[in-house]
């Protein structure tokens, strides 16, 4: 197991672990820690989370990278995809 490999299941576990009651209780910016991680896990440890949204259980992010924008999406906080980014 590669590094990579080993913090995507460490975060995947942990969010798994997370209790509902927990999440709600936490204020945003705890809320999105595990968020920013499984991100910089996924892309590398350049990339910034700016902001994020769930609906539906879609999870929904803004993150930076040298100065490039992104919105990326994941349905489980492991496997991300850029839907769109400010490169032209």
């Amino acid at each position: 197991m590669n590094r990579r490999e080993f913090i995507i299941n460490t975060t995947a576990a942990a969010i798994a672990l997370m209790s509902v009651d927990f999440v709600h209780t936490q204020s945003g910016r705890e809320i999105s820690r595990p968020i920013e991680k499984s991100i910089k896990a996924h892309f590398g440890a350049g990339f910034q989370l700016h902001s994020h949204k769930v609906e539906q259980e879609i999870i929904f992010a803004v993150v930076e990278h040298l100065e490039n924008r992104y919105l990326i999406t994941s349905i489980d906080s492991i496997e991300w995809t850029i839907i769109s980014s400010s490169i032209s």
